[in-house]
């Protein structure tokens, strides 16, 4: 896992995301993550699917999977 990606697995689970998830979208949009990509990140992380780092980096890795020829193109 690289170290954004760790960054971002460490950080997001101690953001209180169930009623206000205005300072994660801030944070996920500070990586240049699309919005559709911020609310899959989150619905992960809500759901309690993830309860390792790891699970949850995996997610992340997954969500943006996609979007890295987008961000190199540029």
């Amino acid at each position: 896992m690289n170290s954004v990606v760790r960054i971002q697995a460490l950080t997001l689970p101690n953001m209180d995301c169930r009623f206000d998830d205005t300072q994660a979208h801030m944070f996920l949009e500070k990586m240049l993550l699309p919005l559709d990509v911020q609310d899959q990140i989150l619905a992960a992380i809500n759901s309690r699917s993830t309860s390792s780092l790891e699970q949850l980096a995996y997610e992340i890795e997954m969500a943006m999977e996609s979007h890295i020829p987008e961000f190199l193109g540029h």
